[in-house]
């Protein structure tokens, strides 16, 4: 027995939108970092504008990195997908 199907859509805020283009205007490298899937974070940075091709990485990418190859990354990558809160 099918009973239904529903979705959702929670859009970014004016303000979110307006904040991260003075920033973008402004020289600065805006970042997301964000518990959601890959492709979620994708869409939403897209959505947000964050970056002209933005990019991400998950956390288990990012763990296995050294320091130099982190910064050497940070400029190309505008979401991370946390792979797991750490204790």
């Amino acid at each position: 027995m099918f009973l239904g199907l529903i979705g959702f859509i929670d859009p970014p805020r004016d303000e979110a939108l307006l904040a991260i283009a003075q920033c973008r205007s402004a020289g600065v490298d805006v970042k997301m970092i964000t518990g959601d899937h890959v492709a979620t974070a994708l869409a939403l940075a897209r959505q947000l504008d964050l970056a002209d091709d933005p990019r991400a990485m998950t956390g288990a990418e990012l763990d296995p990195l050294a320091d130099e190859a982190l910064r050497a990354m940070g400029p190309a990558n505008s979401c991370l997908r946390a792979h797991h809160p750490r204790a």
